[in-house]
């Protein structure tokens, strides 16, 4: 099992180079990677704990550009809904290409339903957040998103899931202005091996208001459930 969990993270790992080589010579304005990996396990029925961290890549791809540690937990209330919180920690480069601490508080609810004649599912999720950061003598700057994203998946293969999905992130302290902070598209495939579950996907961000370039991401990530 082991030797086959190898070999499928390496497939992976190789689709993951070949697309960051597409997008490169595509012109894409800010090519970025992300590894992740993350452990799940069930509390009690219906009631799941999860930690991960994160680790983003510059656009040379060759130093950290941020990495991230989380914990979040779930909870099933009935099919379809879900409902959840969690606890970010970021440590982002600045301009001088120093660590800065940030955080991230999040409050969610998920929809989800099968859609047995297509062999897929389609999941919404709303998410109240609020990323905050301090710096010595400054007062505290908050950053309070309101983000829906949608999701759909195709279930009826047993060993590669294909999803798509496209978030909307609106920005409650600028609803008089331009709320709309930013667009994120995702395409990417699943792959469960036992107790871990591989992904590749490939990540666009859309700056809105902004002079910021849009941003390509390939990330790679395992979650196992312990």
């Amino acid at each position: 099992m082991t030797g086959a969990l190898g070999l499928r993270f390496c497939v992976l790992a190789c689709s993951s180079a070949a697309l960051l080589l597409v997008a490169k010579n595509a012109g894409a304005d800010e090519l970025l990677g992300a590894l992740e990996l993350g452990l799940r396990h069930e509390l009690v029925q219906d009631v799941d704990l999860s930690g991960d961290v994160q680790l983003r890549l510059d656009e040379g791809l060759s130093r950290i550009e941020r990495w991230m540690p989380e914990l979040a937990i779930g909870y099933e209330i009935g099919r379809p809904l879900t409902i959840g919180a969690g606890y970010r920690l970021i440590y982002a480069r600045n301009a001088r290409g120093d660590f800065e601490i940030a955080h991230r508080l999040h409050l969610q609810a998920a929809l989800s339903f099968k859609l047995k004649p297509l062999g897929a599912k389609l999941k919404y999720r709303l998410r109240l957040q609020d990323r905050f950061e301090r710096q010595v003598g400054e007062p505290t700057e908050h950053q309070p998103t309101l983000r829906n994203a949608l999701e759909l998946s195709h279930t009826a293969w047993a060993f590669l899931k294909p999803f798509v999905s496209g978030e909307h992130y609106l920005s409650l302290d600028e609803l008089e202005d331009s709320p709309t902070r930013r667009w994120k598209f995702m395409l990417g495939v699943q792959h469960e091996v036992g107790a871990a579950e591989l992904e590749l996907y490939y990540r666009l961000d859309v700056p809105v208001g902004n002079d910021d370039p849009n941003r390509h991401m390939i990330g790679l990530g395992m979650r196992i459930d312990i």
